[in-house]
């Protein structure tokens, strides 16, 4: 069976940029990974054999990196896909029992060392070239804005381009989208601000701003004279896991992880992709920050101990 996560994506992406010499910094309470004019190596994503999503989807369900770097050679010799090999463990089968089965060297799947820099150098470049799936929403919206320099220059083979990137928190991506300003302005209140922009992996569900006037006005009173009540209310929109809408599909269960409140949430979606959390519609989903993915939602959640 898999083993747990040792790390996520937003510590792979600052560890191995900094070990080329860019390095992650901090602006006041609003955490940014900061990379000036460094040269990054998009080679990797050119005919690659990765997919991004499948590789947070792994991630998000607790395999590490060594894991998925195992997942990936039982593909590619195996001709079996990748999901499909995620439930083919899942229910039970053995990495070794995957290999044997496909008559695959063992050392080659337990020993992927090269496989597993392959995919950190591939997972680089798609976080710094903000080149994810085409459902993605546009660039504008991602999170992750990049300002490409012109230059561009051949290393030993390997096509190099400088590049400029400053990749948000969700609490950046919040304060600069439209119709959100009442869940930041209270985020801000509760003390919360500082822990959505943090390094880590978070999904949240973001209620507009006419979500929160329908509220109740004993709720709202609730809400503005016991700071308890509303920083435990808000925690109920945040998830500690990425949960994109590809991975929202593949759950084999309708209920997320617990939510920092500590209660799950429920998940329907509908066969023409439209989703409910609870009793919310999901506006707009695919907002992407630099540590997670914010989904836009139609009514504030409301946890069951409130």
């Amino acid at each position: 069976m898999h083993r747990p996560a040792h790390s996520l994506l937003f510590g792979v992406v600052a560890i191995a940029l900094a070990a080329s010499g860019v390095h992650a910094q901090q602006d006041g309470s609003l955490p940014k990974l900061s990379i000036s004019k460094a040269f990054v190596d998009y080679t990797p994503l050119i005919n690659s054999p990765y997919d991004y999503e499948d590789i947070m989807y792994a991630k998000g369900i607790g395999y590490s990196d060594d894991d998925i770097a195992s997942l990936y050679v039982l593909k590619q010799r195996a001709g079996v896909d990748f999901r499909q090999l995620i439930l083919l463990n899942q229910s039970g089968e053995s990495f070794k029992d995957l290999a044997l089965d496909h008559h695959i060297p063992l050392d080659a799947v337990f020993k992927a060392d090269v496989e597993r820099d392959k995919i950190e150098k591939y997972m680089i470049a798609v976080e710094a070239s903000g080149g994810r799936p085409l459902d993605d929403p546009p660039a504008s919206e991602s999170g992750l804005n990049v300002n490409r320099i012109s230059s561009v220059e051949t290393l030993a083979g390997q096509r190099k381009v400088a590049t400029t990137i400053v990749a948000d928190g969700a609490y950046d991506v919040l304060s600069n989208s439209l119709g959100m300003g009442t869940f930041v302005r209270l985020i801000d209140k509760a003390g919360l601000a500082d822990v959505i922009n943090s390094p880590g992996t978070y999904t949240i569900f973001a209620p507009t701003d006419s979500a929160f006037a329908r509220l109740p006005s004993y709720v709202r009173k609730k809400l503005d004279r016991n700071p308890d009540s509303l920083k435990y209310l808000l925690m109920y929109h945040i998830l500690t896991t990425r949960l994109d809408v590809r991975a929202i599909q593949s759950m084999t269960t309708n209920t997320t992880p617990p939510t920092l409140e500590g209660e799950r949430l429920t998940i329907v979606t509908s066969p023409d992709g439209d989703m409910l959390i609870n009793n919310s519609n999901v506006l707009r989903a695919n907002i992407l920050a630099g540590n997670g993915v914010i989904h836009e939602i139609d009514t504030v959640l409301i946890p069951k101990n409130f």
